[in-house]
Order: C-alpha cells, then sequence, then structure tokens
C-alpha cells in the first residue's frame, strides 16, 4: 500500500516537467532541470527523522553533496 504523502509527492513529479522512472519499489529517480534527484520512502520514527535531517543539514553546512539514508 502507498502512504498518502508518498502518492501527493509521486503526483507533484508526473505533474512537473521532469523525467522520472521508478527505480525500485521505493524509489524514483527524478531528471529536473535543476539537476537529477531521488526520491525515497523512508519508514522511520519522528526521533530517527529529526536525527537525519540534523545530520542532513550539517551536511549541507559543510558542503557535502549526495547523503543517502539507510
Amino acid at each position: 500500500m502507498i502512504e498518502p504523502n508518498w502518492s501527493e509527492a509521486v503526483r507533484a513529479i508526473a505533474n512537473d516537467k521532469s523525467d522520472w522512472s521508478w527505480v525500485s519499489e521505493r524509489v524514483i529517480k527524478v531528471d529536473h532541470p535543476e539537476g537529477p534527484m531521488a526520491m525515497k520512502r523512508w519508514q522511520r520514527t519522528v526521533s530517527e527523522r529529526d536525527t537525519f535531517l540534523h545530520h542532513l543539514r550539517y551536511g549541507e553546512r559543510a558542503g557535502i553533496q549526495g547523503i543517502i539514508p539507510s
């Protein structure tokens, strides 16, 4: 079953002028005009999400690109 938020995000990508394709059941590859992107459905607790976002923001400030959640 696809969660409502995931469905809305997929619909937004489909309506955009981007080429996209499914890589797996949980990953979509998007060839966006601003550069390639990937969207991954990630099922974690709120605490795990907050920890990941903390590290993601740290990486952005440090200039690290390409952080991928496990």
